[in-house]
């Protein structure tokens, strides 16, 4: 993560990303698991979703939805790191 800090601190996005995706196959790897993303055809990410829904949701519901409550608890870790914003 130090990697993709330094790449996003002097604006480089791809070079995040590359890092980012190279974390989350070795993540996937220690699982015994693909990657659920990739770089694919023409350098646009590849995502491979399971769900058991057998259509993505509308972009007009996404603002409302949680699927999964385990998100809450990561996003108040997250916030609670940040500290307080004025």
């Amino acid at each position: 993560m130090d990697g993709c800090h330094e790449t996003l601190s002097s604006g480089d996005y791809a070079g995040a990303i590359k890092l980012l995706l190279d974390w989350n196959k070795a993540v996937m790897e220690t699982r015994g698991a693909a990657p659920w993303v990739r770089l694919g055809d023409r350098r646009r990410l590849d995502v491979r979703y399971r769900g058991n829904e057998p259509q993505l949701p509308d972009r007009d519901k996404l603002p409302k939805l949680w699927r999964n409550s385990y998100f809450i608890d990561a996003l108040k870790n997250v916030t609670r790191q940040l500290g307080p914003t004025r």
